[in-house]
């Protein structure tokens, strides 16, 4: 939410991208762009804004897709949401530099779909991913970092109280957002979900 209010000031750059191609080229653009971000050392934090990418359908296969472009990796699972619903859940990640090797670092899919927990609803298709470097050490654990994601963005802070205020407004807000109930959807290793019986209409049940 600090990001969104100035991105440059935090490093964030925003892209705006075509998706009416095929899942392949739309997955392939969104590899490059990334791949451009990542050595741009002004850039902490990537948004790629897809407005064409409208269907739930069309945007599992796009990030089905992005299995195939070098150094990513895209893994399903199946979740229980109740004793009558499930869903697949996505986790997109990519090795980023890290140190004298590389981590992953995970990515999120915002949308307009009713199938999406609260926090991961947008008035259109976005990807967000970090792509700068990952902090020593986890933000939220706060032990050696294994992996990377939007909350090792570097932010300056009058003081250390003041990031740990905002950091519990966060953890606040974001549950008052879901009703106040632990959405299993909107848990911050998931990327995003599909209902199960879209997942087997397309063939990608895990």
């Amino acid at each position: 939410m600090v990001a969104a209010a100035n991105p440059a000031r935090y490093g964030q750059r925003v892209e705006l991208l075509s998706s009416t191609g095929a899942p392949a080229e739309v997955a392939k653009a969104i590899a490059a762009y990334i791949d451009s971000m990542l050595v741009d050392p002004q850039t902490q934090a990537a948004a790629i804004v897809m407005p064409d990418l409208t269907t739930l359908e069309k945007t599992a296969e796009v990030f089905l897709a992005l299995a195939s472009e070098p150094k990513w990796n895209v893994q399903r699972s199946l979740v229980q949401i109740d004793a009558a619903n499930s869903v697949v859940a996505f986790n997109i990640s990519r090795e980023i530099p890290f140190g004298a090797g590389t981590c992953p670092s995970e990515g999120l899919v915002l949308g307009p779909f009713e199938d999406f927990p609260a926090t991961r609803r947008a008035p259109v298709t976005a990807f967000e991913m970090f792509v700068g470097e990952p902090l020593a050490n986890d933000p939220g654990s706060g032990k050696p970092s294994i992996k990377a994601h939007l909350a090792h963005m570097r932010m300056e802070f009058p003081t250390a109280k003041t990031f740990d205020v905002l950091w519990q407004a966060t953890i606040k807000g974001r549950l008052a957002s879901l009703g106040n109930v632990n959405d299993v959807r909107a848990k911050a290793k998931i990327s995003f979900v599909i209902p199960a019986n879209l997942a087997k209409a397309i063939g990608c049940m895990p």
